[in-house]
């Protein structure tokens, strides 16, 4: 039986078509106004698409707050992990959210094989992935 942990969100302020110092200014205010919530989050490297992107986990139970904070960056999603390890894609859109699978920790090697990922200052490396 797996264990329950803090549900979580994993965000960014980057947007595809923006230069990458309009993007770091994104993140810095981004933080920012995570800081000024009292939020409990962390800076994770994201990799969304092939892309990497400066991210936040942020342990949450407001979703409408996150959702908001994201929509307000002009993101297409967020990911949603829930404490049993369920993530999901929640689109800012119409669009229903979209299971991706169990949130997995696995090593640099694996990850980099992935069009997704994420990973801590720790060195620790995460996937979604779904059960076969």
């Amino acid at each position: 039986m797996r264990s329950i942990h803090p549900e979580f969100f994993i965000l960014s302020a980057s947007c595809s078509d923006f230069r990458d110092e309009d993007n770091a200014l994104r993140t810095r205010e981004m933080e920012d106004e995570l800081r000024f919530s009292l939020l409990l989050y962390k800076k994770v490297q994201g990799v969304y698409k092939g892309v990497p992107e400066d991210s936040f986990l942020v342990v949450v139970d407001d979703t409408a707050g996150i959702l908001e904070l994201a929509n307000s960056y002009n993101q297409e999603s967020v990911l949603h992990v829930s404490p049993m390890r369920e993530a999901a894609l929640i689109y800012l859109s119409d669009r229903p959210p979209v299971y991706q699978g169990l949130w997995t920790e696995v090593t640099a090697h694996t990850a980099r094989y992935e069009d997704n990922y994420t990973s801590d200052a720790e060195g620790r490396y995460y996937i979604t992935r779904r059960n076969t």
